[in-house]
Parts: structure tokens; sequence; C-alpha cells
């Protein structure tokens, strides 16, 4: 039977708990947010996401933007040649020559993806023979701001070529071409020349498929050659053809990506990759209401008021730099977004450092 003497004596015991909650919390609630990170990162591990920074459970839970790389973390990173336009055999020539990546004693391929597909399309035998009959003098290395490789060499003949191989619309537009085949342009990329496997490229690249263009150098100075790339002159050299090369979406994106729409976080692609190839790869991941630019027109692109409507800034991004996604990246915690970032190679690096939380993909 309840009394007033039995319900003094609860009130009694709830505030005694009160009071003991209001003492014990301050002491016993790092410990506990302590173990509940520690309890997430065990439970990520068992998922294979190793967690190098116990705070980042916490902070990943509040990303309204993940940005994300292309190559290797929305596709497979397995990268094989579907096609090739060949004016000659010189194209073999430079895929075997032009290239950082070569073929291993255990008859695998081994250095950048894009030029270990060329490889296995040329085959291992081929290879051999075509280095067999050169020598390499030197080399102008790809890089994602020029790119473009260049290789200067000496046949056993003694005679020296410069071979140089690169994307579609830098390498057609470094070189001389021929009169009767002007080359027209529509927003900086290549469109239409004369020559049909060159007109092929825009259909090939809005597929999704990354093309790779190779040229001929006709000039015997080395030196005045390198002074005239490095100047954005043009040079006098012949096209030679081009491969197309497909990466696969990797299985498991256009779900993954959905359920980052239904969680309120926007995904923002950033890629090297040409525009019409981004644009094909992120329709193919899941992209909702795709907002394609090239990163130079990035900036004017999110200060235009009559630009698309309802986002914040395009989901697809092409020909990013390193420097570009960093920047880029910036400009997203500036405006109070809080950050992720997808990749898995070095170019990623700046970008993974300085987000709010990086996460490295496979290798990375």
């Amino acid at each position: 039977v309840w009394s007033w003497d039995i319900l003094f004596q609860e009130i009694q015991f709830l505030m005694a708990s009160v009071v003991v909650i209001i003492v014990a919390v301050p002491e016993g609630l790092p410990l506990a947010v302590t173990m509940s990170l520690a309890f997430s990162m065990k439970t990520m591990a068992k998922e294979n996401n190793l967690v190098k920074k116990m705070h980042a459970c916490e902070t990943v839970g509040a990303v309204n933007i993940i940005f994300t790389d292309k190559t290797g973390t929305l596709t497979q990173n397995k990268m094989s040649v579907v096609e090739k336009d060949a004016i000659d055999d010189d194209l073999d020539i430079i895929g075997a020559l032009n290239s950082t990546a070569q073929w291993s004693s255990r008859d695998t391929v081994l250095g950048n993806p894009t030029e270990c597909a060329i490889l296995r399309e040329l085959g291992k035998e081929k290879y051999e023979d075509l280095r067999k009959g050169y020598v390499i003098l030197d080399t102008i290395p790809f890089n994602s701001s020029r790119k473009y490789m260049v290789t200067y060499m000496r046949d056993i003949l003694l005679d020296t070529h410069i071979l140089v191989k690169g994307a579609p619309e830098v390498i057609l537009g470094m070189i001389n071409l021929p009169e009767n085949d002007p080359l027209l342009e529509d927003n900086g990329e290549v469109l239409r020349l004369d020559l049909d496997c060159i007109s092929r490229i825009p259909e090939q690249q809005a597929r999704g498929r990354r093309a790779i263009s190779g040229a001929i150098i006709k000039e015997e100075n080395w030196e005045e050659v390198k002074r005239k790339l490095e100047a954005g002159e043009k040079v006098n050299g012949e096209y030679c053809g081009t491969w197309y090369i497909e990466d696969p979406i990797r299985s498991d994106v256009p779900e993954a990506i959905e359920k980052s729409y239904k969680a309120g976080i926007d995904v923002v692609m950033m890629t090297g990759d040409n525009l019409a190839t981004a644009t094909e790869i992120g329709r193919q991941a899941g992209l909702e209401d795709i907002w394609a630019v090239e990163a130079k027109d990035f900036w004017k692109e999110v200060n235009d008021p009559n630009s698309l409507e309802n986002r914040v800034l395009p989901n697809v991004i092409a020909r990013c730099t390193p420097e570009d996604k960093l920047q880029i990246l910036k400009w997203a915690q500036e405006k109070g977004f809080v950050c992720a970032m997808t990749g898995d190679g070095v170019n990623d690096g700046p970008s993974l450092n300085h987000a709010d939380v990086g996460l490295a993909m496979g290798s990375g």
C-alpha cells in the first residue's frame, strides 16, 4: 500500500541516483566515448576497414559530401584495350618503347595500369622484339598536367626517333596536321578530322572509354623539340593511331552511391579523364542529375547563378590534377561541408590528407 512516507522515500532514492549520475558522468563519459569508438573500429575491421585515427569513426558519421577518385575507386582498375585504330605499325612501336611499364619474368605486366593494358594488347613476344631494336636515349615522363609522355630513341641503324603518346586532344594539338585535315574544336575537345579513325575518338569517349593517342615527331633536334613542347609550340608530327581502354565499374558502386544519397550525402567524382568519358562513367556508377564540368571551368560554374539548380557543386569534375582536387576540397570545407575523400593513388594523397576523413582504397 502506497503512503506519503513511501513516496517520499522513493523520491529520495531518485534524487540520490541523479546525484550519482551527475558526479559520475564527467569521469565516465570520456571512457564511454573511447570504448564506443574502439568498438566501432573493431566492427569496421571485420569488414576490412582499417581505421588509423579513432575519431574518424565519429567524423565519418557527419560527412555530407564524399569526393571520390574514379580509377581504382569507382572502377575495378582492370584496364584492357578493347579497340585500337592504328594508321600503321608505328603505333605498336610507340606502345612498346614510349612506356614506363614492362613485362616481368613471370609473364605479368608491371607499371602504370593504362600502359599495362597497352602492353598486354601488344603481347610479350612482340614487346620484347621491338625493345631489342631500339635504345632509349631520353624521356619526358608523363604527368597529369602535361597529359603526354615523350621518348627519344635510336634504332640499330643509328637513326633517332621521337615518340609521343597521351590525351588525344593534347597530341593532336601539338603536331602540325596536314592542311587538308583541319582540326575542328568545340569546348576545347577534338570532334572531327577527315581521318576516319580520329573522327571516332569522341564517340568512343562517350562510351566511357579512355582514349590514348600516339604520334611520331618528325624532327631531329631533340633539344629543340623539348624547347617547343615546353613553350607550347607546335612540332612537325604524324598521327599514328589511338588505343581505347575500358575499366569496368565495381559491381557494388551503384548500390553504395544510392545508399549515400538516401543518407543525405552528396557524391562528387573527380578524375583526370576526358569530360565525355567521365560523364559516362558517372552515369554507370549511378550519379544522379549529372552536372559535369572540367576542372578549369569549375570556379566559373559554381559562381554562375544560371548553373544547374538544386546543386551546390558539379558532381562530375573532369581533367582534374592533384592540385585541382585539393583546391576543390578546400573550397567545399570553407562552405561548411564535412568532406570525405576516397582514392587509391599517389595523386589523391594531398586530398586524402586534407579531407575531414580520408578513405584510402585497396592498397592506397
